[in-house]
């Protein structure tokens, strides 16, 4: 373990350990509005609702908690554009998934989520990781 790896919580395991547990605190809220918001609207807005609210959990936790990051205007707005092209990809899926599929709308967003998991890491790990390592 490196200097920087015990100043910031240990390594690649301890990483990925704060990553899930944000991930894991996002998902149940995110979840959780999303079922209470589509009690009063569709399921595609009320799934676009609650991953506008998912960006700013993910956001801060990831930057804080992850990656060790400070959160600038400039990396929210690019963290925002990463996510909005996920958001894209995730309703579409939910859409064939609920439409196509047939799966009830209640549980096809935990299947999105578990597809979108590895590429929402990769994206946020390139944005807040990255740019962590330059002057904050």
């Amino acid at each position: 373990m490196t200097p920087k790896q015990a100043a910031t919580g240990g390594g690649r395991a301890a990483h990925y350990s704060r990553f899930l547990a944000v991930g894991a605190v996002n998902t149940a809220v995110s979840y959780l509005a999303y079922l209470l918001l589509r009690l009063v609207m569709s399921y595609q807005l009320a799934y676009a609702l609650a991953f506008v609210l998912g960006i700013a959990i993910s956001a801060a936790g990831n930057a804080r908690y992850v990656f060790s990051a400070h959160l600038t205007v400039v990396r929210c707005a690019v963290y925002a554009a990463f996510y909005s092209i996920s958001y894209l990809a995730g309703a579409g899926l939910l859409h064939g998934l609920v439409e196509w599929a047939g799966i009830p709308d209640a549980v096809a967003p935990l299947l999105v989520i578990g597809v979108m998991i590895p590429l929402n890491y990769l994206g946020a790990k390139l944005i807040l990781q990255t740019s962590a390592g330059r002057g904050r």
